[in-house]
């Protein structure tokens, strides 16, 4: 092998490492807990998506006997806030490339479904069952999917699998009443808000001194 071979080879080989290493360059499969805490954008939209899932969850779980028009209302704004989230994270540029157009479908169900529900609040008990179970299942299979292709990101597969439990219950028992769709849908909500606010507390103390905002901004 000539010596410009192996100069070749080796400058190959040393840009394949830097897709994987700490601090790497961008475009890399993952992102470090440090770049995470430093993202101001990030930060927002896990707040954002955490509120308001912690919000309806407890407005459900508290008032379990509202009536289907408010149900949908109120799971409407969560499931398009939630979206919303997911969307702006990837119109930022925060998701890495292996996750991204999962977050993206995700983000756009988010967004539809929650359009939905607060267009046509007057839909019945049933549709609004099926709905509510097709988004947790559909959104919980892609975040489950993302935190498989990502590796690191087992935050997003617990959410994502605790949606799908949450979707596959309202499914299988369609007719058990609104009672009962809104305490299943309210205890996801509230566990999976308290996680990403969890989380974003510990983002926070990895950087406790970046300015609420994106970082190019």
């Amino acid at each position: 092998m000539t010596a410009a071979a192996k100069l070749r080879g080796a400058a190959r080989l040393a840009g394949g490492r830097g897709l994987f290493r700490r601090g790497g360059p961008p475009g890399r499969h993952h992102m470090t807990e440090e770049e995470l805490a430093r993202d101001g954008s990030y930060r927002w939209s896990l707040a954002m998506r955490g509120v308001a899932a912690l919000a309806f969850g407890v407005v459900a779980l508290v008032w379990p006997r509202v009536t289907v028009v408010v149900l949908a209302l109120v799971f409407g704004a969560f499931a398009f806030v939630d979206g919303a989230g997911m969307l702006i994270s990837v119109a930022r540029g925060r998701i890495a490339a292996r996750r991204r157009n999962s977050v993206l479908v995700a983000g756009v169900l988010g967004v539809v479904a929650g359009a939905l529900a607060l267009v046509w609040p007057g839909l019945t008990a049933l549709i609004l069952a099926v709905l509510i179970g097709s988004w947790a299942v559909l959104t919980g299979l892609l975040q489950v999917w993302s935190a498989v292709r990502q590796g690191r990101h087992w935050l997003v597969g617990l959410i994502g699998g605790l949606s799908m439990a949450a979707g596959i219950l309202i499914l299988l028992r369609p007719v058990l009443g609104v009672v009962a769709m809104a305490r299943v849908i309210g205890a996801y909500a509230v566990i999976t808000g308290v996680i990403m606010l969890v989380e974003l507390a510990r983002l926070v103390r990895i950087q406790p001194s970046l300015p609420w905002r994106s970082a190019g901004s």
